[in-house]
């Protein structure tokens, strides 16, 4: 049964606080303040001194000193030193807070700073201060602190129901800030300003969908949070925008080992393209051996009445394949992997190719040649594992857009199979090969060129900044930006990554 826990009684939430791991105490010190986060900058009131001077310095100090705790309560870096992290995101906020008259915005601010302090293994009641800075800063109405209380009490509830299970705080930020509580009027409006606000500007893109995503419990990308957090205090201090920067770069490396290839990104100094250099082939005897026993099976049944000719998709899938890709792994094993999905699907699922030996033999030869390249090559079987648990969703008409205005940039920022690939790729993501689908058009394409497309674009946003210096009169000119939007290079590569993430649901 739950002991009773006051929060309105500091030496009662500090004694229950005491017994808690550090882990525990951050995630409820940073749930906390972000309940009431949106009240730093109270947009629906009368500005005040601070934050008509401060309003980027002091929300982006409470944020980084939220981000610092919500991690540490995810669970522990033993690489970190969060003993400095904390230390110098509590400080950044709690300048903020000596400085403010306003109680709702001080309690919010002072509810941000004890969060990053509970990180701290010696400062216990921190997390108590926390929640009890949050509870006060709803200051109006007792069915607001009844709320605010009520919320608390909600996650100490389930913190002792979850008891010692796995992944305790991670189960606990996987729910909605708010729980089973109704959200104080005053918070609710402040909340929907304060997301419009960070909606105006590009450089508080990944703090609005980051601060949306906690209140509502659906931030997952923990790995990112704990890059985040190292970035070093001298960024911090030259504001957003230089932390907007960061944070792209921060994700766009995330990005490129959460959806990982088997090759590398290279740019060509002398004609200021990037191309990509494929993992060299090991084990070489027997991958030569599987492609020619594909080969072999193509001529077998394209000759007889199976139903394949020269033409047939995955007949052609399997020519160029061979013919050109033969010395790619990561190349070879998608696109076997799509052909022989396609053959079993039509041999087995809807009857459109006759079940002969010479379909099954070519089914057979094209499903032993990925198992092969898996086992040669351990990186690629880990990626098609990885793209296996990955979930897609679809482009809506706005995203479908962009890539179509970005392609031609794509094209011809890459030279040889690179802008090949983005040339063939892109149109088959968006379903637009051909002719025009607007109707009934078949679901979105697999995680394979979905990965292929953004995994180059995130390598190329990750090189860019030497690139500009050499080539940007080449790239930066009229002719490489689009006609709809106008934007630069360097923003659209940001805007295709931002398409990306959408697309595999992370931030």
């Amino acid at each position: 049964m739950m002991t009773e826990v006051d929060f309105s009684n500091y030496k009662s939430a500090e004694k229950w606080f005491q017994k808690q791991s550090v882990e525990v105490r951050c995630a409820l010190a940073s749930r906390a303040a972000l309940r009431v986060f949106c009240n730093v900058y109270p947009i629906n009131e009368e500005p005040s001194h601070l934050v008509l001077f401060f309003p980027d310095s002091l929300v982006l100090s409470c944020m980084r000193a939220i981000l610092v705790s919500a991690a540490r309560g995810a669970g522990e870096e033993k690489q970190l030193d969060w003993s400095t992290i904390a230390k110098s995101a509590a400080n950044d906020a709690a300048l903020y807070a000596a400085i403010s008259p306003e109680p709702n915005t001080k309690s919010a601010i002072h509810s941000a700073r004890n969060a990053a302090r509970a990180a701290l293994l010696f400062v216990y009641s921190a997390g108590s201060r926390s929640i009890n800075s949050a509870t006060r800063s709803t200051i109006g109405s007792d069915a607001d602190k009844f709320s605010a209380n009520s919320s608390a009490i909600s996650d100490l509830q389930r913190i002792t129901t979850l008891g010692e299970t796995d992944n305790l705080t991670l189960k606990l930020y996987s729910e909605p800030v708010w729980n089973n509580v109704t959200v104080p009027k005053k918070i609710a409006a402040n909340h929907i300003a304060l997301l419009n606000w960070l909606k105006q500007e590009p450089k508080w893109q990944f703090w609005h969908e980051w601060y949306l995503a906690m209140w509502e419990g659906k931030f997952q990308n923990w790995g990112l949070a704990f890059e985040l957090i190292k970035i070093p205090d001298e960024i911090w201090e030259r504001g957003a925008e230089a932390v907007a920067t960061e944070i792209e770069r921060i994700q766009a490396k995330h990005f490129t080992i959460q959806h990982p290839l088997a090759e590398t990104i290279q740019l060509n100094p002398e004609t200021n393209r990037f191309y990509t250099t494929p993992t060299p082939v090991r084990n070489a005897p027997l991958i030569g051996a599987l492609l020619s026993r594909v080969q072999d099976s193509i001529e077998d049944a394209t000759l007889g009445k199976n139903g394949l000719n020269e033409q047939s998709r995955e007949v052609r899938v399997l020519n160029r394949t061979l013919s050109r890709y033969s010395n790619d792994p990561q190349r070879v094993e998608m696109d076997f992997t799509s052909v022989a999905v396609g053959l079993r699907r039509q041999i087995y699922d809807t009857s459109e190719l006759p079940n002969s030996e010479d379909n099954l033999a070519l089914l057979e030869a094209v499903e032993d040649g990925v198992r092969g390249i898996r086992a040669a090559h351990p990186d690629v079987a880990e990626n098609r594992l990885i793209l296996a648990q990955q979930s897609m969703r679809e482009l809506p008409q706005d995203k479908i857009e962009l890539l179509e205005d970005a392609l031609p940039m794509l094209v011809a920022m890459s030279e040889d199979v690179m802008a090949e690939d983005f040339a063939a790729d892109i149109p088959a993501l968006i379903n637009d090969a051909l002719l025009p689908l607007p109707n009934g058009a078949p679901p979105l394409a697999g995680a394979d060129k979905a990965t292929r497309i953004f995994n180059r674009v995130a390598h190329m946003q990750l090189k860019y900044d030497p690139f500009v210096d050499a080539g940007s009169k080449a790239l930066d000119s009229k002719t490489f930006k689009t006609a709809r939007f106008g934007f630069t290079v360097y923003s659209m590569l940001n805007t295709l990554m931002t398409i990306g993430r959408w697309v595999f649901g992370v931030i």
